[in-house]
Formats: structure tokens, C-alpha cells, sequence
């Protein structure tokens, strides 16, 4: 008897949540804040950013394999194209790891990119909540040396004259020697 009262006012207790005036709609800003402020959504963009540097890992190594028959497919396609998959790509990553093999190492630092990978894993490894003492001074040091690396590379490639290992150097390589070369003409 007593049993079917409790069950009698948990049911009349769900009538009465039913029947009360919905609450005020949560504005879209602290949705949006409070979705950021999650311990999951953290979690996720940790998890996130460790598998992206694992795979371009592969991508890069993948890249230095196979660049000859990649590097042409992606420099003669629409990024749609590559990412559509229509294309015959050997990267391991496949048409996405060849598109930011390409873009990572070839438009920017070169082979320094792997720095790329120790970045998104520091990351992914704070967001987890695992305490990396001196996370920024880290993180500026792999910038610091991602540049140095490059310009070095391509200060290399231009004094033994080895133009078709550019994308070694990367963008930013070349770019850095070539502005070099020229202030040293003006001297």
C-alpha cells in the first residue's frame, strides 16, 4: 500500500513538471560558453588534436616516401579534387594526408614541420589535463626552431645550388635565404 503511493506521486509529481511554464531559452553566446566549458567538449578537442598529430606523422613520413607522385597530383588539382578522392594518391594518410603533407611541408617550413606534430601533441596532452611544466616556453622554442631549421636548410639548398629539393627548406626556407641573398647584393 505504501509502494502505491510513492508511485502515485512520483506520476502526479511528473504531472506537475509537465504542467509548469517552460524556462527561460538559454541564449546562444552561453550555450555556445557553456559547450566550451565542458569537461567533455575538452576532452574531445584533446583527443582531437593527439590523433591529428599521430596522423600527420604517418602523412609526413608518408610525404617523403611518395612526394614525387603526390606532389604533382596535388600541385595540378583543385583542393576538391584531392579531397573528392578522384585522384591515384600514395600517401599513407591518403587524399588528406597528401593535401596537408603538401600545405604543411611544402608551403611552409619544410621538413621542420615535424615540429607541427610536437605542437598539436602538447595540446592534446594539456587539454587531457596532464601537467607539461613550461608548456608555452616549449612552444615557443619548437616555433623558434621550426624557423631556424627551415632557413638553414634552405640557406643549403642555395649555396650547393639544389633547386629540386625546395620543399626540404619549404616556403619559409627559401623565402628567409632569398631575402638574405638579396641584402647581401646591396652590401
Amino acid at each position: 500500500m505504501k509502494q502505491e503511493k510513492k508511485k502515485k506521486a512520483t506520476t502526479d509529481d511528473f504531472k506537475k513538471d509537465i504542467k509548469k511554464k517552460p524556462a527561460e531559452k538559454e541564449k546562444p553566446i552561453q550555450m555556445a560558453s557553456s559547450v566550451i566549458h565542458s569537461e567533455v567538449f575538452v576532452r574531445v578537442l584533446g583527443t582531437f588534436f593527439v590523433l591529428l598529430s599521430v596522423f600527420l606523422v604517418f602523412s609526413f613520413i608518408s610525404f617523403f616516401i611518395s612526394w614525387t607522385i603526390d606532389y604533382n597530383i596535388v600541385k595540378s588539382s583543385s583542393a576538391l579534387d584531392i579531397l573528392i578522392g578522384n585522384k591515384d594518391i600514395k600517401n599513407w594518410g591518403g587524399a588528406i594526408g597528401a593535401f596537408l603533407s603538401h600545405i604543411m611541408i611544402v608551403a611552409t617550413f619544410g621538413v621542420a614541420a615535424f615540429g607541427y606534430v610536437v605542437i598539436f601533441s602538447l595540446i592534446g596532452l594539456k587539454l587531457f589535463g596532464i601537467i607539461i611544466r613550461q608548456f608555452w616556453r616549449i612552444i615557443i622554442y619548437t616555433l623558434i626552431i621550426m624557423v631556424w631549421l627551415s632557413a638553414i636548410i634552405g640557406y643549403v639548398i642555395y649555396f650547393f645550388n639544389f633547386d629540386n629539393f625546395f620543399e626540404l627548406a619549404g616556403v619559409v626556407g627559401i623565402s628567409i635565404n632569398s631575402w638574405f641573398h638579396a641584402f647581401e647584393e646591396k652590401i
